[in-house]
């Protein structure tokens, strides 16, 4: 049997709604075994599609998918779905944290005994005060380098009067088309004592704002919302970082299906993702209605 490409993709992000970490999962999701999710509700997801599905996808089919799709014309998607999202928010976004994620469990040896393991490696655009990512790419980093995925992710969007956060890796002088005038280095010293023993700790600080030292620092502690809020969810509440695939598109594509899980959760109230996948995991009605249908029990 033939499944509609959309299908798949939204059975997939439905499944990891509900607690789905791999392609063997979504089977079980799918078929009803483990989760018994789509099993119970199999006449709301006839009504609600208006489509027949006699047989479930088996874990072969979704991989199949993952490993075929064209990822530009996904990652489209996902940014227009991303920018639509936010537009529907009362509160939109004058900060915009940039940083990347090695995805471990995509670790692929090259042959030969000097070469370096690759990783798949994810860069987002992350909208502290929403707690979505607005924007995200991915490159394998036998291929393409964090500078250069983010480089052309910032080219795609309108960021007049967005204060955009980085880390040191993109204060080389090639990220910029030209020199940040008018910049402020800032330099700030730890000192104290641990286990014992003194220690002085020197960070080192480059804006192009005029700043308080203060606000600076509040700035900089709020860089660490996109590990906090976003990266350290992804492994602990999705299990990303455990998830052993190796397929460089498929593990491009599972990313992506997973930020769109992590955007439903967080626009639709839910700072908490683990309170969000408890609340959300059995509720086929509050899952329609998050990606636009409509359940039978609802009309």
């Amino acid at each position: 049997m033939r499944y509609p490409q959309w299908l798949l993709l939204l059975l997939a992000i439905l499944g990891i709604l509900s607690g789905c970490r791999s392609a063997r999962d979504l089977e079980r999701y799918s078929f009803g075994e483990g989760f018994a999710f789509a099993k119970r509700h199999h006449q709301e997801f006839s009504a609600a599609l208006d489509l027949k599905m006699p047989i479930s996808p088996c874990d072969s089919t979704f991989l199949y998918l993952f490993e075929r799709v064209e990822l530009e014309e996904l990652f489209g998607m996902l940014w227009e779905w991303m920018l639509a999202q936010i537009a529907d928010q009362e509160k939109d976004f004058d900060q915009l944290i940039c940083d990347g994620k090695t995805l471990r469990g995509s670790a692929a040896q090259l042959d030969g005994p000097d070469s370096a393991t690759r990783f798949v490696t994810q860069v987002t655009l992350y909208a502290r005060e929403l707690g979505v990512a607005i924007a995200q790419t991915s490159f394998d980093t036998g291929e393409s380098h964090e500078r250069t995925a983010l480089k052309a992710l910032l080219g795609t969007l309108e960021l007049e009067g967005v204060l955009i956060q980085a880390d040191a890796l993109h204060t080389s002088p090639a990220f910029f088309n030209s020199p940040p005038d008018k910049g402020l280095d800032a330099e700030q010293v730890s000192t104290g004592r641990r286990d014992g023993k003194p220690f002085r700790h020197v960070h080192l600080f480059m804006t192009n704002l005029r700043i308080r030292p203060k606000a600076l620092l509040r700035l900089v502690r709020q860089h660490w919302a996109i590990e906090n809020q976003w990266h350290w969810l992804r492994d602990t509440q999705l299990g990303e970082d455990a998830h052993r695939y190796t397929q460089r598109n498929g593990v491009q594509v599972l990313a992506l299906l997973r930020s769109l899980a992590l955007n439903r959760l967080r626009s639709n109230g839910f700072r908490s993702i683990r309170a969000g996948l408890m609340a959300v995991a059995h509720d086929i009605n509050q899952m329609f209605g998050w990606v636009g249908a409509k359940s039978a029990q609802t009309g």
